[in-house]
């Protein structure tokens, strides 16, 4: 009976754990590295995945630094947003603005460990 009730609840929280966060427009959200929220966009529940760390040079002595990450949208294209002179911190998809408004790896011990990045992002 003890065995069941681990099992069972070991299974509600990995089915809790996949769920999938959804988000409204002009609405903030942060998402960890490798996972995907829901964003509605004009009654149309549109996916973003944070799938890549592209580029990191923030943790130096010589200047702020650079930062860039892929966010995949909805499984049609890649966006590649960043804080530096190559890549933008907005772009543009299905007529809405997506604005990447922060990029967080914690603690410094976790600078460059792309699975330990999250983004905060809007769409407008």
């Amino acid at each position: 009976m003890k065995a069941s009730f681990i099992l069972l609840f070991t299974l509600a929280t990995l089915l809790a754990s996949c769920k999938k966060e959804t988000y409204e427009l002009n609405q903030e959200f942060t998402l960890d590295f490798n996972k995907t929220a829901i964003v509605n966009i004009d009654g149309v529940p549109c996916e973003f995945t944070f799938n890549n760390l592209q580029k990191e040079t923030r943790f130096n002595c010589f200047g702020p630094g650079e930062v860039a990450v892929k966010i995949n949208l909805n499984n049609e294209q890649d966006a590649l947003l960043g804080f530096d002179y190559e890549f933008p911190a907005t772009t543009t998809f299905k007529n809405h603005t997506i604005q990447l408004l922060d990029v967080r790896y914690g603690k410094s011990a976790n600078h460059g460990k792309e699975k330990r990045y999250s983004v905060k992002l809007r769409v407008d």
